[in-house]
């Protein structure tokens, strides 16, 4: 029953196709993006009625078209609709598509290379899929700013050249694939870059030493990183630990090592600090109150000592605090110092 109605579908689209060739001169949808679309959904077990019953693209369930001057199709949003078979490299014709979103789907296989190489698309969101295989060894996305893959089964090494044609990405998601290795060797090439998610992948070596590399102060806009749940190792590079721009550094569970450095009189953006569950040895800083917009700090499941610095005091707006199963000592001088912070909520004091 499933290939008939496939055969079906493809019949119907067939003859709404050669009617719309028929009445060209009347038509809003352009023939290009239809037979894009028609390749699109013929690909798939999913269908919409509206889809098989219009001629107009334009007015299909969505899909938004530019001015009626060109009557091009700019954005396809089908998130959530079950879309379920492989990802069809006929989207690609899509040629002024500006927004591509079929995220929360069921779509599966390797992502279609021609993916990759549209010039006008702005927003690409797969995420919450089940794509697998590595990422297409080359990119070349020139209007790109949203790039949003996380959330599949996408294997494979990072190709660290993402940026070197897309230099306008100023949000990228990889979080909760199976990637491996050299997403940040030329991390410089993404001036653009603003958020990078990296989380629940398997990321090491990223550099000859294991360490990440010292590449951060390139980016000029750079606000958030979030690297949580890898196996990183070594030391918070200086250029993230000076960064002026940077909000949230979230790099919990590693094997980062050695002392905590934040440069704080640098650090003047940042709101959200998480180096939980690393291997941080030495004092807990005494200049993280310098941190103005310093809120929420999670130094738990390290090997820090000593007691909590008496600067704290002087700490404006902390609301959030987890030293708990560290080598700190002396809790009730703890509590003394915290006790005067009144925006501070919720305190995670668990010493050894």
């Amino acid at each position: 029953m499933g290939v008939l109605r496939s055969w079906a579908i493809v019949f119907t689209l067939g003859f709404l196709f050669q009617a719309q060739l028929l009445n060209s001169k009347n038509r809003l949808c352009n023939q290009k993006d239809w037979h894009a679309l028609f390749g699109f959904m013929s690909n798939l077990k999913t269908y919409f009625e509206a889809w098989i019953s219009s001629i107009d693209c334009c007015h299909w369930e969505g899909i938004i078209c530019g001015p009626l001057s060109s009557a091009r199709v700019i954005k396809l949003e089908l998130s959530r609709k079950r879309l379920s078979e492989k990802l069809s490299d006929y989207l690609a014709g899509l040629d002024k598509l500006k927004t591509l979103n079929l995220s929360h789907d069921f779509l599966k296989g390797s992502l279609p290379l021609a993916l990759f190489y549209m010039p006008n698309l702005e927003q690409l969101d797969l995420s919450y899929n089940d794509f697998s295989r590595p990422i297409p060894g080359s990119i070349d996305l020139p209007s790109i700013q949203i790039l949003e893959i996380s959330s599949n089964s996408l294997i494979g090494y990072l190709p660290s050249h993402i940026c070197v044609n897309s230099t306008r990405i100023r949000f990228l998601s990889l979080v909760m694939n199976y990637f491996s290795s050299n997403i940040l060797l030329r991390l410089g090439t993404c001036s653009s870059l603003e958020q990078l998610l990296l989380g629940r992948n398997d990321l090491r070596d990223i550099s000859s030493n294991g360490e990440i590399p010292d590449v951060f102060s390139q980016l000029q806009n750079f606000q958030l990183l979030a690297a949580h749940s890898n196996i990183f190792s070594g030391r918070i590079p200086n250029s993230l630990s000076n960064s002026p721009t940077i909000s949230l550094l979230n790099l919990k569970n590693n094997t980062l090592e050695g002392l905590i450095v934040v440069n704080c009189s640098a650090m003047i953006a940042l709101n959200s600090l998480n180096l939980g569950s690393n291997n941080f040895s030495g004092p807990v800083p005494d200049n993280l109150p310098s941190c103005r917009q310093l809120k929420d700090i999670n130094l738990a499941w390290n090997n820090c000592d000593g007691q909590i610095p008496e600067s704290f005091k002087e700490f404006h707006s902390l609301s959030y605090l987890s030293l708990s199963n560290s080598s700190l000592r002396n809790l009730s001088s703890a509590l003394q110092i915290l006790n005067q912070r009144r925006n501070l909520t919720t305190p995670h004091l668990k010493f050894s």
